[in-house]
């Protein structure tokens, strides 16, 4: 899942909220004056019959669906006619706990409104006011940060040097990877988590189904299985992802079902057909297609399913999906999970497509045509083909086997696999160029700000030498405004332009300039690796009176791997009393290898003063890729003596840590997820 969440460390934190959480079973309000009846049950888990994955199935369902050019045949007018009620989503579950790495916005003055507290302006799960570019990191953090591979890279120098991190002595086993201990782990996980599935509280048996799902192994299947017949409608809802996040195939046929079954509430159908996407097995398909097709389907659902479509990918959920993309009776909402999905479907092959819906009429289409189209295909792929057969001509000649007739024959299969490179490279070429002057013109023209926003940061993925030349011209443009030129930092870091170096750190070092803003480029300048400003952010880091300035340069020095930083940073954590700077030296210390943070957070979870600076420090410690941060996380819910606030924060962490692989198929959805839409199922998914 998503290593990136929302900030407020748990149910009711105390960093936004000024409500205290009361359920998930209590109802009251949560986080911030959230309303929140909360799930109390209801419903039965009533299995129907398993479906069927034949080829046959699946070109019969997706004969159901109009493909281009065939609106007038009897079964696409059947398709197509219906309208669709509102959604009924029932009520709204409890936002993910963890913290995100980046600073808050400051706490609110006593009887003030949190600014997350707006449904009108703050999307669902974020904490910021919809234009504000925070939320948009929130979901693309990890692939900057992608604290895994770093941990990994630093275990192999640790190999050749002695050191466990850069510049700290330690032991191997502190040093490796979770990847490296897997089996130990997995199974002491399993020990604590597994009688966690009956506790009373029911966030803590959720946390736990999902953090069961995240560490994998397959032998969680039965139990999860079993927590779907859970009494609270919240705990299934987690059970059902968990089971996705798993990865085994056992657990298709329970989704199925789950999905299947119209007797189930539209939030458990909603989580089992995101489940049955994140699961990435091929008898999924059928399922989806099958629910896709049904008339008079809720439309949470068919957001839900089109999404999940798009996780599963390949050439038959696109045909639906480009069919629900470009049909103008539909809503636009579901038109927009659709142009995102057919995105995920399909990469850049769906950028014809796609720009064709960058221009629609409809805004939260034009949206997430946008951010879809946020895809640069790597040249040096297409020339494999080519060098297979030049590594393959080059063994058999230092063999002495290469006749001269079949030396004629491979250089012919060469020429030929060139030129095909070639062709295909130079199409490539002229798509991106496409690309980048319809993302441009979006961004300079479009009437919504977010579809501009939402161009510029696709600009920067995109990082051709018009995309750069474009953005830096804008951001130098003293009467461009504050927050655009935020988006544009970053995008600008994304395409790893050096040459706007002097002018994101005349930014990111002005006064003047409003904390938020000022934090785009200081993240900016982090995933650019700007050492060259090191000492400046560092003393921002530790010295700043703004604590949203001071998370903001935290982040940015971890990320630039500035190894000097690790003793100031360390000497702040001990003394921040700030929440919303807490989680951001954290995940700096991380992200700089500090074996001795560890030590420092171990006693703050262990024996910290209060609950929430206990909690801050056990969210901190999911930054921390390695074995020793399982180990003080299991410590703690062995204990038993925590809060199930604090227990719900530590079963978090720990699936985060101890997850399996790399990147999840949420994680690379949600790097181009249009957050503004209303489905809250997919956007909670991603968060968690």
């Amino acid at each position: 899942m998503h290593a990136v969440l929302i900030l407020a460390l748990a149910l009711g934190t105390g960093v936004f909220a000024q409500t205290p959480y009361t359920g998930p079973a209590g109802g009251g309000t949560y986080g911030g004056g959230v309303p929140f009846t909360g799930p109390a049950g209801g419903g039965s888990y009533s299995p129907a019959e398993p479906p069927t994955s034949p080829a046959a199935t699946t070109q019969t369902l997706l004969s159901l669906f109009m493909p281009r050019g065939s609106s007038n045949s009897p079964r696409a007018r059947a398709v197509w006619r219906g309208r669709y009620s509102a959604p009924s989503v029932g009520p709204l579950p409890p936002r993910p706990v963890g913290p995100i790495p980046h600073p808050a916005p400051i706490p609110p003055a006593p009887g003030q409104t949190p600014a997350h507290a707006r449904p009108a302006t703050t999307p669902f799960g974020l904490a910021w006011p919809q234009e504000q570019w925070e939320n948009w990191w929130a979901l693309n953090a990890e692939r900057h940060l992608d604290l895994t591979r770093s941990h990994a890279a630093r275990s192999r120098l640790a190999e050749a040097s002695g050191d466990s991190f850069v510049g700290t002595l330690g032991g191997p086993f502190d040093a490796a990877p979770v990847d490296a201990s897997r089996e130990r782990i997995l199974k002491r996980s399993r020990a604590v988590l597994l009688p966690l599935l009956k506790d009373s509280n029911a966030t803590v048996r959720a946390e736990a189904a999902l953090a069961l799902g995240k560490l994998g192994g397959g032998a969680e299947v039965a139990d999860l299985v079993a927590l779907l017949a859970d009494g609270n409608r919240f705990v299934r809802s987690m059970a059902a992802l968990g089971l996705g996040l798993s990865g085994a195939p056992e657990a298709l046929s329970p989704l199925a079902r789950l999905a299947r079954d119209a007797g189930e509430s539209s939030q458990e159908r909603a989580a089992a057909l995101l489940a049955l996407g994140v699961l990435q097995q091929e008898g999924a398909l059928p399922v989806l297609l099958a629910v896709a097709a049904r008339e008079g389907e809720e439309r949470l659902l068919k957001a839900c399913t089109w999404f999940a479509l798009g996780l599963v990918g390949g050439e038959d959920a696109a045909r639906v999906l480009e069919a629900e993309a470009l049909n103008p009776r539909e809503a636009g909402e579901l038109r927009a999970v659709a142009t995102g999905a057919l995105g995920e479907a399909l990469g850049a092959e769906a950028t014809d497509t796609l720009l064709r819906l960058l221009v629609d009429p409809e805004t939260p289409v034009r949206r997430s045509a946008a951010l879809a189209l946020a895809r640069k295909t790597d040249l040096q792929s297409i020339w494999v083909a080519r060098d297979a057969l030049l590594l393959r001509q080059r063994l058999w000649r230092e063999s002495g086997y290469l006749t001269p007739l079949a030396e004629r024959a491979l250089d012919d299969q060469i020429r030929d696999a060139e030129q095909h490179a070639r062709v295909r490279a130079r199409m490539i070429v002229l798509r991106e160029a496409r690309t980048t002057t319809a993302l441009i013109k979006a961004a300079a023209e479009d009437g919504d700000r977010m579809v501009r926003h939402f161009a510029l940061a696709s600009l920067g993925r995109l990082a051709s030498p018009e995309a750069v030349s474009w953005l830096l011209a804008r951001f130098e443009h003293r009467e461009e405004s504050e927050p655009t030129r935020a988006w544009i930092a970053l995008a600008l870091a994304d395409a790893r332009a050096s040459v706007a170096l002097p002018a994101l750190r005349e930014f990111a070092f002005a006064k003047s300039v409003q904390a938020s803003h000022r934090n785009a480029c200081l993240v900016a300048l982090g995933i650019m690796r700007d050492e060259g400003s090191g000492p400046d952010v560092l003393r921002l880091a530790t010295e700043a009176q703004d604590p949203e300035v001071r998370a903001g340069a935290a982040l940015g020095i971890g990320m630039m791997n500035f190894r000097s930083a690790a003793a100031p940073l360390r000497e702040a954590l001990a003394r921040e009393d700030r929440p919303e700077v807490r989680p951001a030296l954290g995940m700096a210390l991380a992200t700089l290898g500090d074996v001795a943070a560890l030590d420092l957070l171990e006693t703050q979870v262990l024996a910290g003063k209060g609950t929430l600076a206990r909690m801050e420090s056990a969210g901190a410690l999911q930054s921390f890729h390695v074995p020793t941060a399982v180990d003080v996380l299991l410590k703690l819910l062995a204990d038993g003596s925590g809060t199930d606030q604090l227990r719900a924060v530590a079963i978090h962490a720990l699936g985060e840590v101890g997850q399996k692989g790399f990147v999840s198929p949420l994680d690379r959805a949600a790097e181009r997820w249009n957050y503004l839409l209303s489905w809250w199922p997919i956007t909670d998914a991603l968060l968690r």
